[in-house]
């Protein structure tokens, strides 16, 4: 039987295990409708990701949640996971090998997501996609806010697994990151305004394109 965790309020972790049952099997925490984000203090939602792991209760949380509840080496597991059943010691051994090739700074990869930094948060979910095996992997502005290094051990990265074969669907704000690219779609008024390859992959034409349609060819 789940219990639901709306956190419309401020969730009390002792009011939270007052509500177990015998028949309670999992925790559904859903985040609140406010566009403000969770009321409830990451620590109170630590304690009770604690709570359940000591109860033997399964925890389904959404985006929100995901990063506090659950450590770098489980949010790995999603990438890899093939039916219901999840090795633990083969979990932990993906989460080692991507922990030392993009470098998460973590003092323990059983530590909540939202325990890292910015930039070690964001390498666990680039971890994620690129520990799978997908052929396509797409990204929504994904160095929005990033510091400058782990932006540069990103990039490598990426161009790394780029000359395996890999193709990057990449939507970006920032300049530096499109001059990057191998071929560049510019849209304007949700239209394709330019298809840029090549020397043709620089700032001018970029900002042409942005801004008067034809422009750029």
């Amino acid at each position: 039987v789940p219990t639901y965790l709306k956190d419309d309020f401020a969730l009390d972790p002792a009011e939270v295990e007052a509500r177990i049952t015998p028949k309670t099997r999992a925790f559904v925490m859903v985040s609140p409708n406010n566009p403000t984000g969770a009321v409830t203090p990451p620590d109170a939602i630590r304690a009770i990701a604690e709570i359940a792991e000591r109860r033997d209760i399964l925890i389904v949380a959404d985006e929100i949640y995901a990063k506090l509840v659950y450590p770098p080496h489980e949010h790995l597991s999603l990438a890899t996971l093939r039916g219901a059943l999840v090795d633990r010691r083969a979990e932990r051994a993906v989460a080692e090998d991507w922990r030392d090739r993009i470098g998460i700074r973590a003092d323990d990869m059983g530590d909540p997501v939202g325990s890292l930094s910015g930039g070690n948060q964001q390498k666990v979910l680039f971890a994620r996609a690129l520990a799978s095996d997908a052929r396509i992997v797409v990204m929504d502005d994904p160095m929005r806010g990033v510091d400058v290094g782990t932006k540069r051990e990103v990039y490598a990265l990426i161009r790394a697994e780029a000359a395996r074969g890999r193709t990057f669907l990449w939507y970006s704000t920032e300049t530096e990151e499109v001059l990057g690219c191998d071929r560049v779609f510019v849209f304007r008024d949700g239209r394709i305004a330019a298809e840029l390859t090549g020397d043709a992959i620089n700032e001018d034409a970029i900002l042409r394109a942005s801004f008067e349609m034809g422009a750029a060819a």
